[in-house]
Order: C-alpha cells, then structure tokens, then sequence
C-alpha cells in the first residue's frame, strides 16, 4: 500500500535533541558493561514494545522507530503491544503500512491487560486485513533466532512480554531457553519507565501483571539493563511542531495528537528514549549514566533506585536542565581554518594559565595577527561554540565535537557543503525577506514539502549543519521564531 501524503509528513517529532557489534553465537559473559550503550552500528536491530493506546507518546515514539529504520540507524524488526483491545492490532498494522513498514513483524500483549485508545479506530482505516500478529513471545524469539548480530530492546510499557520471554521454552524456532536465548542474541535492553531515586511510575505500577513483570527482570536480566526514568524525556515534547505544519492534520500523527486531545504536542518520555536507543544514548550529549540496583515494591509498583558502585544497572539522567543541550549538533563534524585552528590552538595553551580568559592582547602578540583579523576569527570559533569571547578576553569551551581544519573558508564550503545543503541554502536565500530572514515554520515547511522533499531527519541534519557552519543563524522575535541567513 502506498500513501503519497505520507512522503510529505515523515518529520522527525522531537526537537531534543561507536564501537563496533560482533554477532554473538555464544554468552556474553565478558561483556563490558560500561560500553553497552555506546552500540552505533549501522542498522542495528532493533524490537519495540510498546502500551500504544490512551497516552500518545507511544505514538510518537513508533514515528521515531521508523524514521531510524528509514535513515538506516537501525533495522526495526519488530513492534509488540503489552496491552489488548479491540481493533489494536489492526492499528498498529494500519500505522506499519501507512509508515511503509509492511514487513515489520506484530506482537500480541502476553498478560492480556484490557484497554481502549481514542486513535486506533483512525490507525485501523489504513490496515489491509493481514495483520498475522504472533504472541509476542513468539515474536521474540522468531526475531532472535533468526539474527546474526545482537537484537536491542526498547520496551515503553509494561514489561509483561519481556518477562514472558525470560521464561519461554525451546520452541519450533530455537532449542534455547529464553533466558539462554537472551544471552545468546540480545544486545541492550531500554526501559522507560520508573521513579529516580523513588516513587510511582504507571509502566511499573498500574497493574499487578506490570508489577510482577518489573520485579522479574529487573532481578533475571542478564545484563545491565538502562532505565530512562520519567523525569529525563518529561522535561521534552514530541509533535507540536508537526501539528504546527501539518494544519489540515493530513499525517496519521498529528490525527492522534489531536485525538489525544493535545494541540501543541506531548510529554516525550517514550519518543525520547527510541531516539536515544538508536543514536546510542551513550554518545548523546548532556546525558549521564548512574550504577544503581532497583527494587520494586510488587504490591504498590513503588520503585526505588539505590546508588551503588558496583550496581547491576544504570539510570540514564539529564547533566543539565536545558532542552537546547538534547540536540544532535554533536553529530556533527566542525570545519574550521587553518588560521581558526592556530588561533584555537594558543587559546587551548594559554587556558591553564588564564583560566578567567585569555587577554586578546596576548594572542595578538603571541600569533603576530591583525588585530581585525584575529577578532573576526574569534567570532567565528565563537559561534560555532568553541570558545566564548567577549571582545577582550576568551575562554576555551568544553566541547566534545570533532573538528577538522582546512586551508580557506572556500574549502569549508567545498568539504561541508553536500548538495542537498547547497540546494537547501539556496532555497533560504529566495526566501529571506530584505532583512535576510525567514520564519522557522516557513524554511521548514518548504524544505519538507517543496521541491527538495528533505525527510524528516535530513532537514533538520541540514538545518543544523548550517548553523554549525555559521551559515544560518536561529532568531527569536515577539511574534515568532526565525532564522538569519549568514552571507
């Protein structure tokens, strides 16, 4: 089946933001825990479970999945549900084909906890009929069997079908048990869920089945598991920015959003973490992973994370409370000049000495440089946040991104400047009022629906590219968010 609009609204809905993978034939005994969360491989495989029904971020979250799968950061192989109802399965397919994911397998809820969505009636319309969901244990173990490489695992919900899997038995696909087969084949399990230090969370607590089902994996999983506690993906939203474009509400997305009842997005705790598992959270910036233990309380879903050196898990946290550091920049390389990079170079030798900042005079003398020369490289490396000037003094930036120096500015356009840049910086420059500006929501809109058709992530890789590059700067004004073309 094939949805032309569909084309037209993969946007990415969250605006937040490498070691290598052997395959594993046998137990990972000698895993290094401490690099669990660094797995980057190309189209790593990937299960998502999820309790897709009253809230929406799972919604959100499974757009996120495919979007991965589409640019090739994962391979989504499939999606199972740890709630009943109706016609769920039905949407959940319908959402699969409308997303052009017809091969991604389904999986049945294991523990049968009844529930009902404001959306699936609307998801269900795209579904062709062939649902052939498995029991979702089956699908695990269908999914494992079958792999080479190491298979991760997010689950947004309730841990009933991972628990099911622990306990499963050799089966027509494999003479392993669940928890040899885990072993065998699982890379990391993701857990959004849970309280950090303590307290209630609904995937823990809301029913007995989710309450038993936590305890249990928390205390059989073989490995580290990674908890994202509602706290770090709570302080983000997911979707207000498609809902602010796609106003005739065409894309599925925004249709749930909208049935949820939410006009400007949704708390992104499951969005969040699909987005972190793919990218490697370890490899995100402004996040910070505690060894803990975890008990849950099985007859109040109480749950309390305990700090410990030598703690069989990890709580993934925030390392500050600023939305603007959950962005991708980082994966990007900086393309500087040879002459930024001398100058970056003598900030980097005088900083110890002036940890305050580095008195302009004293680069000036040190390099031998024209003083309007040497400001204009300040600026420059200024902007592309790797130091911080004030127009006397300069102070190194902590900064983890790569860099890479050329010769001229000329050559930072040739290196950095793929074509879909190229033509995407062009497009800015036709549609700049006289003041060199243009409304967010306008570049953006014409970058996804006009002739340049970016996908989802695409636009915004490009979107920050430029800024990185000093190219197009983000401004905000009294009547709404815009952006500076830098010529």
């Amino acid at each position: 089946m094939k949805y032309e609009m569909k084309d037209k609204f993969r946007i990415i809905l969250l605006v937040i933001f490498l070691t290598g993978c052997k395959t594993y034939e046998n137990p990972q005994e000698d895993r290094n825990v401490d690099e669990l969360y660094l797995n980057t491989t190309p189209g790593k495989e990937m299960i998502l479970d999820v309790d897709m029904c009253t809230d929406v971020d799972d919604v959100c979250a499974v757009r996120i999945a495919t979007a991965l799968d589409d640019d090739g950061t994962i391979d989504l192989k499939g999606v199972a549900y740890s709630i009943v109802g109706k016609n769920n399965l039905e949407a959940l397919r319908g959402f699969l084909l409308y997303e052009n994911k017809p091969d991604v397998l389904i999986g049945k809820s294991m523990a049968n906890n009844p529930d009902e969505s404001p959306y699936w009636d609307l998801m269900a319309a795209y579904n062709d009929g062939n649902v052939n969901a498995y029991e979702a244990v089956k699908m695990y173990r269908k999914i494992l069997s079958e792999s080479n490489t190491p298979v991760d695992i997010v689950t947004t919900g309730y841990t009933t079908n991972i628990e099911a899997l622990l306990k499963s038995q050799p089966d027509e696909y494999s003479d392993l048990s669940g928890l040899e087969l885990v072993k065998q084949k699982c890379g990391q399990l993701y857990i959004v869920g849970g309280t950090y230090p303590e307290g209630r969370c609904n995937n823990f607590f809301f029913t007995k089945e989710a309450r038993l089902a936590i305890d249990y994996v928390s205390k059989t999983w073989p490995y580290p598991i990674l908890f994202f506690t509602n706290e770090v993906g709570g302080m983000l939203r997911c979707g207000g920015q498609l809902q602010a474009v796609d106003i005739d509400k065409r894309d599925i997305v925004t249709r749930s959003l909208v049935a949820f009842g939410t006009q400007n997005g949704r708390h992104a705790w499951d969005p969040f973490g699909v987005w972190c598992a793919g990218y490697a959270c370890g490899k995100i910036n402004r996040l910070g992973f505690k060894r803990v233990n975890i008990a849950i309380d099985t007859e109040t879903g109480r749950n309390t994370f305990t700090d410990a050196a030598d703690g069989k898990h990890f709580v993934i946290y925030r390392l500050c409370d600023d939305d603007n550091y959950y962005n991708i920049n980082r994966l990007f390389m900086i393309t500087i000049t040879k002459k930024e990079e001398v100058v970056l170079n003598q900030v980097e030798i005088f900083n110890p000495e002036y940890p305050d900042g580095v008195p302009i005079k004293f680069l000036k003398d040190e390099l031998g440089f024209h003083e309007y020369d040497l400001v204009q490289i300040l600026n420059t490396l200024s902007e592309k946040n790797l130091i911080e000037f004030n127009g006397s003094s300069v102070k190194l930036t902590i900064s983890d991104k790569e860099i890479n120096a050329v010769k001229s500015k000329k050559d930072v356009e040739k290196i950095e400047l793929n074509i879909k840049e190229k033509e995407s910086y062009n497009l800015i420059k036709e549609l700049v009022d006289d003041k060199n500006l243009v409304s967010k929501y306008t570049l953006e809109g014409h970058l996804l629906y006009g002739d340049l058709k970016l996908s989802n992530f695409k636009m915004y890789h490009i979107i920050l590219s430029l800024e990185n590059k000093n190219l197009l700067k983000p401004i905000k004004k009294e009547d709404g968010d815009y952006y500076l073309l830098v010529e």
